[in-house]
């Protein structure tokens, strides 16, 4: 999913780019919605990746987005996280060190 904002009464807020797209534009499959749960996190993870719909490479892992936009002291921005698959952290000729 691309992120999209804009200012609106002096706020700036998250819009939904799938609904201000309206198909006109591919974005990145949403695979989950609905509560945290920390033990399916690994699970969307992994796998093969879904962006072509051909599932040709590794999943390299997901963006875990709060349902509510709130800020984060530990980023300074967004509260928002990143899970990457151990497989693709593993792989070969990967160059990833963090």
């Amino acid at each position: 999913m691309c992120d999209v904002s804009a200012e609106i009464d002096g706020e700036v807020r998250r819009l939904d780019a799938a609904n201000l797209l309206d198909g006109r534009r591919p974005l990145v499959p949403r695979l989950y919605t609905g509560p945290y749960d920390s033990e399916r996190v690994p699970e969307f993870a992994s796998g093969r990746e879904t962006v072509s719909g051909r599932r040709l490479r590794l999943r390299e892992g997901v963006v875990i987005r709060t349902a509510v936009e709130r800020h984060s002291p530990v980023t300074g921005g967004r509260a928002m996280a990143k899970a990457v698959s151990p497989a693709y952290l593993t792989r070969k000729s990967g160059t990833e060190y963090e």
